[in-house]
């Protein structure tokens, strides 16, 4: 049996010193709201993001020129199984 921590278990039931209450800002009746720097980073990046376009218009072009030259195989079920995949 371990008993040299016993001051540690002691130590918590001694009284706590009371904490005296935090004075409060007089109330200027304006809502305010800070932002914190990563929330606004993350601001940024999200107005970024929006405006690039979800279609890669050379990857498509690039697709499109094989598939009407029959290089590119467009059979269904892999179509299909990519469809999946991406659900």
């Amino acid at each position: 049996m371990n008993i040299g921590r016993i001051s540690q278990v002691l130590d918590a039931y001694k009284p706590q010193p009371v904490r005296k209450p935090v004075q409060k800002k007089a109330s200027s009746g304006i809502d305010e709201v800070q932002i914190s720097r990563e929330g606004l980073e993350f601001d940024y990046a999200k107005k970024l993001a929006a405006q690039i376009s979800d279609v890669r218009e050379d990857r498509v072009a690039a697709a499109m020129k094989r598939m009407e030259n029959g290089k590119q195989d467009v059979s269904v079920p892999a179509v299909a199984q990519k469809i999946l995949e991406s659900i």
